[in-house]
Parts: C-alpha cells; sequence; structure tokens
C-alpha cells in the first residue's frame, strides 16, 4: 500500500504543477482512481468525499498555493487500505492524523518553486544568446526530477511516520471506536463546514473549527 501511496502522491503531485490534467488531482478522482487499483470503493470513495467537502473552496488562482490535495488523501487512502479499516470511527483516526500534510505538501511546493526560480536568469541568459537550443528542455526536466524525488521522500517519510501514529492510536482506541455509532453523515456534514473557510475570515474559520468538532463529539455520544 505503501508503494503504491508514493506512486500516486509523486505522480498527482506533478499535476498541480508540472502536468496540468485538469482535476484529477481532487480528491473524487483520487479516491476513484484508488479504487480502479484494487482499494475499496465504498470506502475509498467516502474518504474522497469527505476530503473533497473539507477543501470545497481550495480552487487554484493567482500566486495562490492551495493545500496540496492529493498528500492527505493518499495518505488516508493507503493508510486505510493497509489497516484494513472499515469503520468509520477507525477511519476517522487516519483522517485527522494526515489533514496537516496538505498544509505541508502546499509548504514543500512553495520552497520548490522557490528553489526553481534559479533557473530564470539561466532563461534570460538564453533568450538573449541562445547558443545551446536544448537548455529548456534539460531545465524542465531537471525541475521535474526534483519535484518528483522531493515529493517522494516527503510522503515515504510522511507515510511512516502517521502509519506508526495510526497503529498507537488504533491499539489504544481501537475497541472503543469499533464499538462506537459514528457514521458517515456526520463526518461529512462536519467536512462540509469547509465552505466556511472559503469565506477568509478569522471568526468564520473559528465557527468551522468549532462547528467541525462539537458534530463529532455529538456523534461519538451517541446524538447522530
Amino acid at each position: 500500500m505503501v508503494q503504491r501511496g508514493r506512486f500516486f502522491f509523486v505522480l498527482l503531485g506533478l499535476c498541480r504543477s508540472s502536468l496540468n490534467l485538469g482535476l484529477v488531482e481532487r480528491p473524487l478522482a483520487i479516491g476513484f482512481l484508488w479504487s480502479l487499483f484494487g482499494g475499496d470503493w465504498s470506502t475509498s470513495l467516502a474518504v474522497a468525499v469527505f476530503y473533497e467537502l473539507f477543501w470545497l473552496d481550495a480552487i487554484p488562482a493567482g500566486t495562490y498555493i492551495p493545500p496540496h490535495l492529493a498528500a492527505s488523501t493518499t495518505a488516508a487512502l493507503a493508510l486505510v487500505t493497509h489497516f484494513g479499516l472499515t469503520h468509520p470511527a477507525q477511519i476517522a483516526v487516519p483522517l485527522v492524523l494526515t489533514m496537516p500534510l496538505s498544509w505541508l505538501g502546499a509548504r514543500l511546493e512553495g520552497a520548490l518553486r522557490e528553489w526553481q526560480n534559479r533557473s530564470y536568469s539561466a532563461i534570460l541568459q538564453w533568450a538573449r544568446h541562445s547558443a545551446d537550443p536544448d537548455l529548456p528542455p534539460r531545465l524542465v526536466l531537471r525541475a521535474l526530477r526534483t519535484s518528483a524525488l522531493f515529493s517522494w521522500l516527503f510522503f515515504f517519510s510522511s507515510i511512516l511516520a502517521l502509519a506508526v501514529l495510526t497503529d498507537l492510536c488504533l491499539l489504544r482506541f481501537g475497541p472503543q471506536l469499533a464499538t462506537s455509532r459514528l457514521s458517515w453523515t456526520p463526518l461529512f456534514l462536519a467536512a462540509g463546514l469547509g465552505g466556511v473557510l472559503s469565506l477568509r475570515l478569522r471568526k468564520a474559520q473559528a465557527l468551522f473549527a468549532a462547528g467541525a468538532v462539537l458534530v463529532i463529539l455529538f456523534s461519538f455520544a451517541g446524538i447522530f
């Protein structure tokens, strides 16, 4: 599962800036592709729907680097498949643990873009004195290799750490979670509040966080 996850993450990560394939990096597309390659249909698509709702407003525009949806979605699917999780309450563990990867992946992408800006001077020199016609292809290929390598290392180290954390959480709380009445409905409702984030207001984001926590807590209490 880790090998499949690394492959999906590197490929879909490159689709963010190097190979523009439209909406293929969206969680729903990732969940569908994961299902085609051996994942459980219902579980994979449920995880994809959760992240699609959670990051509903994350649309790239201008210089804004949106959360790295492929990072958290792929990692969650890999962990769910690896541990064979089917109960929504147990799946909620990797869902929560993998959320920071969206932010960390975006930071990594921003750092790579800054590093690759060093090629700008070389391109200017080439445009003025185009003595080497192979320079632009070499620069593009180097940027692709660098992005793929660092993406692979980032996902590999992240998924190892998250696998250990998930295992510890399941060992400690697994039996209680397996008997929980939590279903996908409150999880989807909590993720659906992500639309509030599109307002870009701190009060709205605080309301989103409080609402998501309350919905999940009420769910564990058996209100839903």
